[in-house]
């Protein structure tokens, strides 16, 4: 009405005005691209080409050894990408940082699985470039042919924290391009991280002369201690030690009881003693869903009674040699990516046609918020307590003669050793022994995984099988693992199954008595110190979803989307100059076709054959303002 009168009173500025309000109204948020013209052809389906990233996440984190608490901060990163590339492409979930909607959302045409995967795809792989993980970049850049930066731009980098309209302004510049926003959620990935009291960048350590956490200069090592830990019971000269323990080498009293760094191997003659891995994380790290510091709990201690308990660790490692089944669950429950994995891959198998690939970018987001308060939780109990290990324990008994698992990693067998040369069935982690880290990640698994089942599919997951046949990740081309590793993996002939949750939460921890790695309470007090905390992650899911329905979202099976122009290759992202897609027109001059494009061309623009007349619906809203101008004007 106000626009109309100035228009009456003064045709003089007409002209102008109408074109200024037409070009920021209609142009500017009017325009959609078409996310089948975008999607490459040779990228997967949306829950395959995420598997496939996360597999070759797994693969690099084992390939590079990096420690439990390291591969779960990390994870968590990755699943950033997942809920906040929901959070840009959605009208309700929100922004799992702020717990609010997001400032930047994209308009409707982008709320689908497609335009979301696309967003993951460039947030996972500047992960990777951070890491180093080239094999899954070259994946997406060359394999798939989606055109991804390495890197954030400064647009996004310069003005974040300067002005965020200026963000945003750039963003709608791009046509909500959702590899831009990819980058919008790294950068914020990045920057909560920086100092999530993780110190994954190392820029802070302990200094022991001023008992504070201080800056570090130069030099400075990721994960580093920021809460001054040092082992009271560390090597010393042996005969020193069994002097001050007057000989007695069966009881364990005073400083014997506290954790010792174990003395490792690269099997070139280079020998180290461990360092305990994250201590500070417990005490320092900021949690999701139940702070360690303020949760009012802390575990008894066990009152260990260490000799009876070593002839139990002897014992179990022995029945373990002679069972092939659980060397097999050994080795799977301690790489809890791979538990993770088959818990995943069994609800898109079990509820297949239901589950959505949003499902999915909330149960992994929620599961990886349970896992991480888990670790803190666990660590910092690990800390407190700072237990000895079986094998330092039982190798304190020198050369007295055990029957038990002969050391071969490779083929296990029985044989009567020194107990000085005793070794876990796996190697011990570095870090302190009571509660079990595994115990307590995987009661939180099952705690949440019921609960999650249970009310969006009202049953829960049952015969889960791990192995060749089942979820196998290695046995096909397929597959969401290299191939290469399928002996490390687990595809194999034979394999095992897990009934329900419940059983693989019991077995996750028992795991850890069969190896050699743990004392008996060390795996109830795990279950007893993260209950409760699978219930949070799914009260934390709800409401990060925030009773969003979740747009056009993808079930596994669904037809890929298509593009409403006839193309050789799938088209350009959007382009920072474009204020409409290319449009092929149909026209009987001359008997030629005319072409008109308001796209420049790039290296990854697609061919438009003109076969006929085709204008995307939204052009539809370009045609009315034309219309609606042209009426005003004249």
């Amino acid at each position: 009405h106000i626009i109309m009168k100035r228009l009456s009173h003064d045709r003089s500025t007409s002209v102008p005005l109408i074109l200024f309000i037409f070009t920021n109204t209609f142009l500017r948020n009017c325009h959609a691209y078409e996310v089948g013209c975008m999607y490459p052809e040779r990228m997967l389906e949306p829950f395959a080409a995420r598997a496939k990233l996360t597999g070759f996440t797994n693969v690099y984190n084992v390939d590079t050894e990096l420690e439990t608490p390291v591969s779960v901060h990390q994870a968590q990163a990755f699943s950033y990408c997942d809920i906040n590339c929901l959070a840009h492409h959605d009208d309700g979930t929100l922004n799992a940082f702020t717990k609010e909607r997001p400032t930047i959302v994209v308009p409707k045409f982008g709320h689908n699985s497609w335009s979301r995967m696309l967003c993951i795809a460039q947030c996972y792989s500047i992960l990777f470039e951070q890491a180093g993980n080239s094999e899954a970049v070259e994946t997406v850049r060359d394999t798939w042919k989606l055109d991804i930066l390495s890197k954030v731009e400064e647009e996004i980098t310069e003005k974040y924290n300067v002005d965020y309209t200026m963000v945003q302004d750039y963003i709608i510049s791009l046509d909500y391009d959702p590899l831009a926003i990819g980058r919008l959620v790294l950068h914020e990935i990045n920057m909560k991280f920086s100092d999530d009291g993780w110190n994954s960048n190392g820029s802070k350590r302990y200094d022991p002369y001023s008992k504070e956490t201080v800056p570090c200069s130069t030099n400075c090592i990721p994960y580093r201690d920021t809460y001054g830990y040092y082992p009271r019971n560390f090597p010393m000269n042996p005969n020193e030690q069994i002097e001050r323990v007057g000989g007695d080498k069966y009881t364990v009293s005073g400083n014997e009881m506290f954790w010792q760094p174990l003395l490792e191997d690269d099997g070139n003659g280079y020998l180290s003693r461990q360092e305990h891995v994250t201590p500070h994380i417990g005490f320092h790290a900021q949690a999701r869903l139940r702070d360690p510091v303020q949760y009012n709990f802390s575990l008894p201690d066990p009152q260990y009674d260490f000799y009876q308990e070593s002839l139990q660790v002897i014992e179990r490692v022995k029945e373990s040699a002679m069972d092939k089944m659980k060397w097999d669950k050994i080795a799977f429950y301690d790489k809890k990516f791979l538990v993770r994995i088959l818990i995943q891959e069994e609800i898109i198998k079990q509820f297949k046609g239901t589950y959505k690939f949003e499902d999915e970018l909330l149960f992994v987001h929620a599961i990886g918020a349970a896992e991480h308060d888990s670790v803190l939780h666990a660590w910092r109990e690990k800390v407190m307590h700072d237990l000895v290990r079986p094998t330092t324990v039982i190798q304190r008994w020198g050369q007295d003669e055990i029957t038990t698992f002969d050391g071969n990693r490779k083929d296990p067998g029985i044989a009567t050793i020194n107990a000085n040369d005793f070794h876990a069935f796996i190697r011990v982690m570095p870090h302190s022994e009571y509660p079990s880290g595994s115990s307590c990640i995987c009661a939180a698994y099952h705690e949440f995984t019921d609960i999650f089942t249970h009310e969006y599919f009202e049953k829960n997951l049952t015969d889960m099988f791990w192995g060749y046949g089942g979820i196998d990740l290695g046995c096909s081309e397929l597959s969401v693992l290299d191939p290469a590793r399928a002996d490390f993996l687990g595809c194999k002939q034979g394999g095992f199954t897990i009934p329900n949750m419940d059983a693989l939460a019991k077995e996750c921890g028992e795991s850890r008595l069969w190896g050699g790695m743990h004392f008996t309470a060390s795996v109830p007090a795990g279950r007893e110190l993260c209950t409760g905390i699978g219930s949070l992650a799914f009260e934390y899911m709800q409401m990060i979803r925030n009773g969003s329905s979740l747009g056009e979202a993808h079930v596994k099976g669904d037809d890929r989307p298509q593009c409403s122009t006839t193309t050789s290759t799938p088209t350009n992202s959007p382009s920072a100059v474009t204020l409409a897609p290319s449009i092929s027109i149909a026209s009987s001059v001359s008997g030629e076709t005319e072409k008109h494009s308001s796209s420049p061309t790039s290296s990854t623009d697609a061919k438009t054959e003109s076969k006929s007349t085709s204008v995307p619906a939204h052009l539809d809203y370009t045609f009315i303002g034309l219309v609606l101008l042209a009426t005003l004007l004249f």
